[in-house]
């Protein structure tokens, strides 16, 4: 059964010689009003039942938990600072999911967390929606020609030319 459980930590606090003030850490698991098994329960609806942002926030508010869609979005995209990332993509072709962890270049990774972003999905259109396929190729051609760029760039070279640069950057494995 799910439902709304509220507990009231009462943390220590301590003011050192020099005037700061010191507070004891929450509970292992516990990070700012919500614990593991919320977020463990709205991982698993949003990646495995692929229950959507917006579907998520009316169940746990008809369940009684009192959460925004930014909250929402934090539980998800929490803890996906550091240098890889899992991520999860669905193959058009064989329409599989797969899962890789990545490497995410230092360049990127300040970029990314400078952005302020309230979707899961960096890359999105003027009006805050994920990019379709189509749509982001059409997207990426105007902004090469915009740039004036030469023709017959295309994402998918964009890819491999990052792909082939981690591989020369990335350490070797030894066996």
């Amino acid at each position: 059964m799910i439902r709304p459980h509220v507990v009231n930590f009462r943390c220590e606090r301590w003011q050192t010689a020099d005037g700061a003030m010191m507070t004891a850490p929450l509970p292992a698991g516990i990070s700012g009003h919500f614990g593991p098994q919320l977020r463990r329960f709205v991982l698993a609806q949003y990646h495995q039942a692929q229950v959507t942002v917006p579907r998520l926030l009316a169940l746990l508010r008809g369940f009684g938990i009192i959460i925004s869609k930014r909250q929402i979005v934090r539980l998800l995209i929490a803890g996906q600072d550091s240098m890889s990332a899992t991520v999860f993509y669905h193959s058009v072709k064989t329409r599989l999911a797969h899962k890789l962890t990545i490497p995410v270049l230092p360049e990127l990774q300040t970029i990314l967390q400078a952005t302020a972003n309230e979707h899961l999905t960096f890359l999105v259109t003027e009006f805050g929606k994920p990019f379709t396929a189509a749509g982001f190729g059409n997207w990426f051609r105007d902004v090469c020609n915009e740039a004036r760029l030469p023709r017959g760039l295309s994402p998918h070279g964009l890819r491999k030319a990052a792909a082939n640069a981690l591989q020369i950057t990335a350490p070797q494995r030894t066996s």
